[in-house]
Parts: structure tokens; sequence; C-alpha cells
């Protein structure tokens, strides 16, 4: 039993001392929203909120074991973008070949042919400038300026803007 803290206790202090230290972490690569032509990072990915037939066959499309790269274990990166206070999925990159997500997305158009996230509800932050500090796990870093949204069915009900210092 002695061996096995020992042992328990070499693979976890490196770990904890590495982060005290400010060892680099892998950031997840981030969704983007567009606010007033600026690109923000945001802390949760909007695509997992779909209805969940849709979200699977989404899933399927874009082959999440697709991607190896730690940075990125979705496979893919969304770019929405806030317009009269409502949000627009833009574009999905992915390394997929089956990358033809529009007809999946029909039932979200508008009369512009805009893809209406009225799927997304909830607070979202989404953060611009450098990364002050991030959790060992490369999840919810934390940036100089954040906004704050809070969405309702695809439409921004309100915000809120703060700037974080070390």
């Amino acid at each position: 039993m002695k061996h096995l803290t020992y042992i328990l206790l070499l693979l976890i202090l490196p770990l904890t001392l590495s982060h005290k230290v400010g060892a680099s972490t892998t950031v997840q690569n981030q969704d983007v929203i567009i606010i007033d032509k600026v690109k923000h990072k945001l802390n949760k990915p909007l695509l997992f909120q779909l209805d969940s037939a849709t979200y699977f066959t989404l899933r399927e499309r874009l082959d999440f074991r697709s991607s190896t790269f730690s940075w990125n274990f979705r496979g893919h990166v969304a770019t929405f973008e806030v317009k009269d206070n409502k949000i627009y999925l833009n574009s999905i990159e992915s390394s997929s070949v089956h990358n033809d997500f529009n007809s999946l997305l029909d039932k979200y158009m508008d009369k512009n042919g805009r893809v209406f996230a009225s799927w997304v509800s909830g607070t979202f932050i989404c953060g611009t400038g450098g990364c002050l500090h991030v959790e060992p796990d490369g999840l919810f870093p934390v940036y100089e300026q954040e906004t704050e949204l809070v969405v309702e069915a695809g439409v921004v009900v309100s915000s809120r803007t703060y700037t974080n210092r070390i």
C-alpha cells in the first residue's frame, strides 16, 4: 500500500507543481463570436445546444474523431456573429470531408438565408485580448477583456463588458 501511495505522489506532485509555477497549458481552440466587428472567444461551444437529432447528425458529419490535436479535441471551430442583438452562425471550420452543413441547418435559416441560432440560451462569457489564466485542462481561460452575454432563444437580452487584471 505504501508503494502505491508513493507512486501516486510521484505522478500527481509534478502536475500540481507545474500548475503553480505557470507551466504552459494548451488552451482548447474555442468557438468565435463576432460582436461589433471584433472577434471574441466563447467559453462554451454553442453547437452543443442544438436539438439532439440535429446535433448527432452534425457530430457524424464533423467526425469528432478526426482531430488528434490537443488544442482542438472537438475537431471543429464555429464562428457566430451578433447582429441586431441576434446570434447567427457564420461558419463551421472542420478538417472533415463532410462539411456541407447548410441542408442540415435549413430549419434555422431566416428570410435572408442566415442561420439564426435560435437554439442558444443561457449566459456566456466571451473574451478578447491576452489570456491571463487557464486551468490545467486547457478549459475556461480568462482574458483581459470579457463580455457576458445573456441569451434567450438566440436573442441577446443583456450584455456586460469588464476588464480583468492580474
